[in-house]
């Protein structure tokens, strides 16, 4: 549920270029960047939020000791916790009309 919408749109990949280069410029244009589409990146991001979720939830009940398991897990928490933060970014901002 992650990986799909992140090949087709990049939107994750998007934001986060956008807030470290200040630019407004995306790396990859995609319909989900216009003010018009901010409903649709919204979807689009809690669906990817959601997906990571239950994955996390997922890994963490079916724990293995292993460095391997511990690392993804570990990295697969990070990136939720960085597409829950988007989304909350792509609201609160849509909310205000800034794109």
């Amino acid at each position: 549920m992650f990986i799909v919408p992140e090949l087709l749109w990049s939107p994750v990949g998007n934001l986060i270029y956008e807030f470290s280069q200040n630019s407004g410029q995306p790396y990859r244009n995609n319909f989900l960047m216009n003010m018009d589409n901010i409903g649709w990146l919204n979807w689009v991001l809690l669906i990817q939020a959601l997906g990571l979720l239950f994955l996390v939830i997922f890994l963490w009940k079916n724990f293995k000791r292993s460095f391997l398991y511990c690392l993804a897990a570990l990295l697969v928490t990070i990136l939720m916790l960085i597409v829950f933060y988007l989304f909350y970014i792509s609201i609160t901002l849509g909310r205000h009309g800034i794109s």
